[in-house]
């Protein structure tokens, strides 16, 4: 073997080597990322189904001043998974829309952060609202927590699950079809 062939045997194997490396080193980014997405949309399903439920509930299921105090609690959160999610997710930049704002507030928002901010508005408007208001607010908020996981799901949720059953369709039908099997009925 001569020197060259020595020579380009190493440059070969060094540069897959660095392909390699390079493609792990990519992978991980991209991991991370959906990793870090993952539990940021795992803490606004939190607050916005909190939210949704609070919202559609009847007279008596909460205690009002909990009620009032989780409401509280979920205008400030909604606020900073808007902010949070504005790193994960830039704005589409429009002709002139927010040239006069900072970098990050330019152009218009991402879909996926527009039912937060649709949540964070039901939260601030829920304790002055009217009881017909209420409920039209109650269906919006159910409505805006579907659409967050949806798109969620599309960015972070798997394609396939690992196991087999655990991606089976289920029986459906809830507690009373549950009862109905239980009772052999």
């Amino acid at each position: 073997m001569s020197i060259l062939e020595s020579l380009f045997s190493i440059v070969a194997t060094t540069a897959a080597v660095a392909g390699i490396v390079f493609a792990y080193l990519q992978w991980k980014k991209t991991e991370l990322r959906r990793d870090e997405v993952f539990l940021w949309s795992c803490e606004v399903i939190k607050s916005m189904q909190s939210l949704a439920i609070f919202c559609n509930a009847k007279s008596g299921d909460f205690d009002d001043k909990f009620m009032k105090d989780k409401i509280e609690k979920i205008k400030i959160e909604t606020s900073i998974h808007i902010e949070v999610g504005r790193i994960f997710f830039k704005n589409t930049l429009a002709y002139k829309h927010g040239t006069n704002k900072e970098s990050a507030y330019r152009g218009l928002r991402p879909e996926i952060l527009d039912a937060i901010v649709t949540a964070h508005q039901i939260a601030m408007e829920w304790p002055i609202s009217t009881s017909d208001r209420k409920r039209m607010i109650g269906i919006v908020a159910q409505k805006c927590v579907r659409e967050f996981v949806s798109l969620a799901q599309k960015e972070v949720g798997r394609s396939r699950s690992v196991s087999r059953e655990a991606s089976q369709a289920g029986q459906g039908g809830g507690l009373a079809a549950r009862l109905k099997r239980l009772d052999g009925r």
